[in-house]
């Protein structure tokens, strides 16, 4: 098949699904496209690889505002439900502006994944806009991956229709930028996930990761929540990872968080904040988490893991990550020097979290805090930088 143009990326992911042969997409545009939410399109694109990359010289900006005259639907309405599919994306700049006055909903996801989906973005920035004229954060709950729970082919549709087997969500991160008033990725299933991001920034005045495992249909053996960070410079305010659950959950996941060559920066508060926090799981129900890691730096606080629940001292006890490498068998394998005192510098303001990656790293105290922190920039200067944009 030859090469067919279009206007815009809604024709041509309308094409695509009706095309099974398509399997690329090419964006050749400069500047910001709108790009309607709950595009059906996307769902429909099942069981094939589909590669969406910019055009090279292009400045690719897919721009995503939720309207409620748009019919949005779902108590947590992802703006992009993925079908399942490999799918990989490449040099596109990402931009979802959350207005404050939309209407209250439990949660909001830039990308849904369930099931058999594997996505890949490479060299790609993801912005995010939640924030009042003050400054301050609005809607609750927005992720920019969330997983959801997979609705097995035959209990929604034709009962004589087969069991679909599933494998679990992968998402792989390569070089990007993420900034904004968002969760990195939001695990609210029952099935396991595997979460993977060599090189980038993350910057956000929330968490890297939650995990909220809803109630598993087969909880044996039980799901494994797995997340993979190397060489990325990790801005998060609340720490790495929130892990809750109950005892409705008989199976809690595996967790486990991996990191290479990061540095993670935490807001200090007192008490201080956990790199690691698990939060209602009874004592008797869940395994130590793997935390394993190499050659990493931390500031702002020198807690490494906090239980809080039943079984536990007071319904709550913290781990300092010297407490961990002493504890048999070692949660944490590494030997870590001392975490750094609180860093001179807050990066978590608004205005932050639509900074470049050059405006990020530009003034001198921030340039300061890398130093100390042993972070060489080289190691992600090919990370894209995000256009300039202003708050809407």
């Amino acid at each position: 098949m030859g090469q067919v143009g279009f206007a815009t990326l809604e024709e041509a992911l309308r094409y695509a699904a009706e095309h099974p042969s398509v399997r690329q997409i090419v964006l050749a545009w400069d500047g910001v496209q709108t790009l309607r939410a709950q595009l059906s399109e996307w769902s429909l694109l099942r069981e094939r690889p589909m590669s969406l990359r910019a055009a090279q010289g292009h400045q690719v900006v897919l721009a995503i505002t939720p309207d409620e005259n748009g019919g949005l639907h779902g108590l947590e309405p992802p703006m992009i439900a993925l079908g399942p599919a490999r799918w990989t994306f490449e040099g596109i700049h990402w931009v979802w502006n959350l207005d404050p006055t939309l209407q209250a909903r439990q949660g909001w996801s830039l990308f849904e994944l369930a099931g058999s989906i594997e996505a890949t973005f490479r060299d790609c920035t993801f912005t995010i806009s939640n924030v009042d004229e003050q400054g301050f954060a609005v809607h609750p709950n927005v992720a920019v991956f969330r997983v959801v729970p997979n609705q097995p082919v035959g209990m929604t549709g034709d009962s004589s229709e087969p069991h679909e087997t599933n494998t679990a969500p992968q998402i792989w991160l390569e070089r990007c930028l993420v900034r904004g008033e968002a969760t990195l990725v939001c695990h609210q299933s029952g099935d396991s996930m595997l979460f993977s991001w060599r090189q980038g920034i993350l910057v956000t005045p929330g968490r890297a990761a939650m995990v909220r495992p809803a109630p598993s249909l087969d909880p044996s053996p039980p799901p494994r929540v797995e997340l993979h960070f190397e060489d990325v410079l990790l801005f998060a305010a609340r720490g790495l990872m929130l892990a809750e659950s109950s005892p409705l959950e008989a199976t809690p996941p595996e967790l486990a968080l991996h990191l290479t060559h990061c540095v993670t920066v935490v807001e200090p508060s007192d008490p201080p904040v956990a790199v690691v926090d698990l939060r209602g799981i009874e004592a008797e129900q869940w395994r130590p988490p793997e935390l394993t890691g190499r050659r990493n730096r931390y500031a702002g606080t020198d807690v490494a893991l906090r239980v809080q629940g039943e079984g536990f001292e007071g319904g709550r006890r913290p781990y300092t990550f010297e407490e961990l490498r002493m504890k048999p068998p070692s949660w944490y394998g590494e030997e870590l020097p001392q975490p750094l005192p609180r860093n001179p510098w807050s990066p978590w303001s608004p205005a932050a979290s639509l900074a470049t990656k050059r405006g990020l790293v530009g003034e001198p105290e921030q340039q300061r805090t890398l130093q100390m922190l042993q972070f060489e920039p080289e190691l992600w200067k090919w990370i894209p930088e995000a256009p300039e944009l202003e708050r809407p």
